[in-house]
């Protein structure tokens, strides 16, 4: 291959990485659809990609003009105390669960239009909160039949489970127009950036004809992010260790998906860094006593400790590239985002008397305004 070959190539490359990351190209419909519940749907992915919310599974942003009424949702981003739903009551009755403990519900839909009724489910999964399976159910059967076939295990006939057993419940829609009810399942919390799979029901079935996607389909999210970024990354992913034998907690998988978000966010929605619970100091101090374990650990600090300024520099560039910023504004967030994902990574005991009254030194994300 001679060289201006190579250079075409390799800016071929380039330019493909380039239009996966432009903010103008997530989210996006996973295929061309005439529906105008996809429409809906990708209206509003865009409202909450574009809003400061850290995870997309977060309550929604509803656009002013939307053409549709949030009928049943999550109520807040915490949902694991229980009752979280909220539901609009001309929409859906709340029916206790009998042998569920208190406050699971059944949200019954009450005027189904289709040979089906939407039903959602909380099941109880003790401190973790709730989880929601979301059933289609014959409007033949009633309530009480309803649960004793789930109890019973008997739901073949006249019932099919659209989703099951969920960490986050579906946005369910009622269409401005006509009335018609249609949902969102938002996915699992545990994958950053989950696809949102529209539902609706029509006279002969649920169909799906479109899926919301927000980012390219990588194994790992921070392969969106340049080279010297996914080093840093790495390294910072070997200090948590294995996590093994830790029980229904899994703190440090619970560490990982939080760092996953926010390189997630990193990459393609950099306005909507978080500030994460411990301050840089007790960061950099609490890294600093780990290294003392051993040489391993010293030179693992070391490593991340050289690494760290080659990612900003690195991670600049992409916000130049990518998003446009000037060169001065491009720093300052590259700086912000970094030290926010450098962060995310841990939780060391804090000192500070006043570590849960931090909020008024929160930083402020240095993104452009409009």
């Amino acid at each position: 291959m001679n060289r201006w070959c190579l250079i075409c190539c390799l800016l071929l490359a380039w330019t493909g990485c380039a239009v996966q990351a432009q903010p103008h190209t997530w989210p996006r419909l996973d295929k061309p659809s005439n529906s105008a519940y996809c429409a809906q749907a990708l209206q509003l992915a865009k409202a909450m990609f574009q809003s400061g919310a850290f995870y997309l599974y977060a309550p929604p942003v509803i656009p002013a003009d939307f053409g549709s009424d949030l009928v049943l949702a999550a109520q807040a981003l915490d949902i694991s105390g229980g009752d979280g739903l909220k539901e609009d009551d001309t929409v859906f009755d709340k029916l206790p669960i009998g042998g569920e403990p208190p406050p699971r519900s059944l949200y019954w839909q009450k005027k189904p239009s289709q040979p089906y009724r939407i039903v959602v489910r909380e099941v109880s999964a003790g401190w973790r909160g709730d989880m929601y399976s979301l059933d289609l159910v014959d409007v033949n059967i009633g309530s009480a039949e309803y649960l004793a076939r789930i109890r019973t295990r008997t739901t073949s006939a006249g019932f099919v489970s659209v989703v099951a057993m969920n960490w986050r419940p579906p946005l369910i829609f009622r269409d401005k127009r006509n009335g018609a009810v249609w949902f969102i399942d938002v996915g699992q919390p545990f994958e950053a950036f989950h696809d949102w799979r529209m539902h609706v029901i029509e006279s002969d079935g649920i169909k799906s004809p479109c899926s919301v996607q927000f980012r390219s389909p990588v194994k790992h999210v921070v392969n969106l992010l340049p080279p010297a970024v996914r080093a840093l990354a790495r390294m910072l992913d070997g200090t948590l260790g294995r996590g093994e034998n830790e029980g229904s907690l899994q703190p440090t998988a619970k560490l990982a998906l939080e760092a996953e978000h926010a390189w997630a966010n990193a990459a393609l929605r950099p306005w909507a860094t978080r500030e994460p619970n411990n301050t840089r100091e007790e960061v950099d101090s609490g890294l600093l006593m780990w290294s003392h374990n051993g040489a391993g650990y010293l030179r693992a600090y070391q490593e991340i400790q050289s690494q760290y300024p080659k990612a900003e520099q690195s991670l600049a560039a992409y916000y130049q590239q990518r998003f446009g910023l000037p060169l001065d504004a491009a720093k300052q967030q590259a700086a912000f985002v970094l030290d926010a994902a450098f962060r995310s990574y841990y939780k060391f005991p804090s000192q500070d008397p006043n570590k849960y009254f931090r909020k008024g030194k929160i930083r402020i994300n240095p993104w452009p305004r409009k």
